[in-house]
């Protein structure tokens, strides 16, 4: 199968993704993963892509140990792995994917065992990322990550949100001039399977058996 299809087969599991048709897309993210690995090579692009519809299919689905599993996962080992690398350390896809990535990260971390001021300051480290290349290039995610980022909060806090939190919310909504509403915790949609800026060579080794799901 050759890179068009794969973005073919890609786009066919986002829709069964955003029409809430979750087994499906599971399934469809899949058999694209298996399709590569009988090709013999590993293209970070589709890896990726798959990686980031597969954690937030498994979110969607309550099955928060597989979206971790993926998360976690060892580049040197485990196929996964250099998906959550092109995503959100080497970037090899859209800007938007990344973005759209870093929201399923904060949702993350909010889970982890870890004191919940070493977890408030890295989800607020985050989403001033995302809400800075917002106001560059996508306003219409700002309720979004705004109403995410306060939800975040009270999960990691529970009851008393220390000050220095809820001010970083509120200085940013009073530079945007706006006090956004809360929503149910959600994430923005992916990219079409397109590569439509400058990109590198993204067929980065030939299959290897010790590369696992």
């Amino acid at each position: 199968m050759d890179f068009e299809d794969y973005c073919i087969q890609g786009d066919r599991a986002d829709d069964l993704y955003k029409k809430k048709d979750f087994d499906k897309a599971e399934k469809e993210y899949h058999a694209m993963l298996k399709t590569m690995h009988g090709s013999g090579e590993i293209d970070s692009y589709i890896v990726s892509k798959i990686t980031l519809g597969l954690l937030l299919t498994y979110i969607k689905k309550g099955e928060y140990d597989k979206a971790f599993e993926i998360w976690n996962s060892d580049p040197e080992s485990n196929i996964f792995g250099i998906g959550v690398m092109g995503l959100g350390e080497t970037f090899q896809v859209s800007m938007n994917d990344s973005m759209v990535y870093y929201f399923v990260y904060t949702f993350l971390y909010t889970l982890l065992d870890e004191e919940p001021s070493e977890r408030a300051d890295r989800i607020a480290e985050i989403m001033i990322m995302i809400i800075n290349y917002a106001k560059d290039n996508d306003e219409n995610i700002l309720p979004q990550a705004i109403s995410n980022w306060k939800q975040f909060l009270t999960s990691v806090f529970d009851v008393f949100i220390p000050q220095q939190y809820t001010d970083q919310i509120t200085e940013i909504e009073t530079e945007l001039g706006a006090t956004y509403p809360l929503i149910d915790i959600d994430f923005p949609n992916p990219s079409e399977w397109i590569v439509d800026w400058d990109a590198e060579e993204s067929v980065i080794s030939d299959s290897d058996d010790s590369l696992q799901e």
